[in-house]
């Protein structure tokens, strides 16, 4: 049986879906996303309500913008 790792993205306007062969690739690419849209300076109040571990992702752009990720194992 082969397995894909699904990571899905929004921002509340558009979805979009990247396919990996390996979780940790997945992984990778979500947290480099997050660190990528993360501004330098994110107000506190934003900082506790963001986060990024395994297998999802929450980053609010200082209360402008909101990215989330999750990543999803589909069998094939």
């Amino acid at each position: 049986m082969n397995q894909k790792i699904l990571l899905i993205h929004t921002d509340g306007y558009d979805i979009d879906i990247t396919t990996f062969d390996d979780s940790a690739a997945a992984q990778q690419a979500m947290q480099n996303a997050y660190n990528n849209l993360k501004p330098s300076e994110l107000a506190p109040e934003w900082a506790d309500l963001s986060y990024c571990d395994n297998d999802s992702a929450k980053l609010y752009c200082n209360g402008e913008d909101v990215h989330i990720w999750k990543l999803h194992k589909v069998s094939l």
